[in-house]
C-alpha cells in the first residue's frame, strides 16, 4: 500500500507486508502539503494541532486517543514493556511521557503506542499467532550505535515467547544516505555496506540509516523477506515529510502509531 491519501489533506504510510495481519493496526503519519501534520507536543509547536493529528491517527487504528502511550525519546536504547498501567502516558501532555525511553513494547490489546521522528527511522516490530506482540523503536544513528534494534527484537521475543525468525518488521521513511552527510565519528560506527565517502568532500561521509537498521534486524535473526523498508527520503520529500536536518530544530515530527487488536 505504501503512501495512502486520507481525508482533510492528510497522508500516511502503511507497510504492505504487515497489512496481512488482522491482529495489528498501524499507520505512519506524514506532513501535509501545507506544512501541517506535526504530532509532537514538545518545544514551541502548536499543541492543539498536534493533538488533532494524534486523534486522527488513533481513529485510523480504531483506538482511543487518550490511551496513547508515548516515550520520552533521548536517542538511547531503553526498551520498556508497557501495559494497562501505562495507558495514556504522554497522550495529552509532553511532561507525562515515559521518561528516557526510545522503545515501547506491548502484548496488551488496544493499547496504542507512538514513536516520533523527524529524520530518524521508526521501526515497527510485530509477532503474530497465539501470543502476539509489537514494539515501536526510535532509531537514529545514536540509537543504532547503542543497538536499540537488537534490544527491541530480544525483548519482543521474550515477551511473546517467540524467536527472531517469527518477527516481522517495517522501517519508516527516514533520511537517505544521499542526504545524510556526517563526519567519520558517526560513519565509523555504521556497517561498511552502509557508509561511503561524500562526493568531493574528503572529511565527510554518507550513512544509510535504513540500511543500517535493516542490517541490525538481519543480524538479530529477523529474516530478510520479513523486513519492509519505506523508500521515502525525509530530507528530499518536502511534500510528505518533516526533516530536522532540512528545517531545523523546530521542524514538525511524523509518527509511527501501532496497536494490537
Amino acid at each position: 500500500m505504501g503512501l495512502v491519501e486520507l481525508p482533510a489533506g492528510r497522508h500516511a504510510w502503511r507497510f504492505d507486508s504487515l497489512l496481512q495481519f488482522p491482529q495489528l493496526a498501524h499507520t505512519f503519519s506524514l506532513r501535509t502539503a501545507t506544512g501541517g501534520g506535526n504530532i509532537s507536543l514538545s518545544g514551541s509547536r502548536d499543541q492543539d494541532s498536534a493533538l488533532d493529528e494524534r486523534r486522527a491517527c488513533c481513529q485510523q487504528l480504531g483506538v482511543v486517543p487518550e490511551d496513547l502511550v508515548v516515550g520520552g525519546q533521548v536517542h538511547a536504547a531503553d526498551v520498556q514493556l508497557v501495559d494497562d498501567r501505562h495507558r495514556g502516558r504522554g497522550s495529552l501532555a509532553a511532561d507525562s511521557v515515559i521518561p528516557a525511553c526510545d522503545g515501547l513494547l506491548t502484548i496488551t490489546p488496544n493499547l496504542p503506542l507512538m514513536c516520533a521522528v523527524g529524520d530518524c527511522a521508526a521501526i515497527l516490530l510485530f509477532v503474530s499467532g497465539d501470543s502476539p506482540g509489537l514494539a515501536v523503536l526510535h532509531a537514529g544513528w545514536r540509537g543504532l550505535v547503542a543497538e536499540i534494534i537488537p534490544r527491541g527484537v530480544a525483548a519482543l521475543c521474550v515477551a511473546t515467547s517467540s524467536t527472531p525468525d517469527m518477527v516481522h518488521a517495517g522501517i519508516s521513511p527516514c533520511i537517505s544516505w544521499d542526504s545524510f552527510q556526517v563526519g567519520f565519528e558517526v560513519a565509523e560506527h555504521a556497517p561498511a555496506s552502509c557508509r561511503r565517502r561524500w562526493p568531493q568532500a574528503v572529511d565527510k561521509w554518507a550513512v544509510h540509516l535504513a540500511g543500517w537498521s535493516q542490517h541490525q534486524l538481519q543480524n538479530s535473526g529477523v529474516p530478510t523477506n520479513q523486513i519492509e523498508v519505506a523508500e521515502l527520503d525525509s530530507f528530499t520529500a518536502r511534500g510528505h515529510c518533516f526533516s530536522h536536518r532540512r528545517q531545523g530544530v523546530e521542524a514538525g515530527r511524523m509518527g509511527l502509531f501501532a496497536s494490537l487488536r
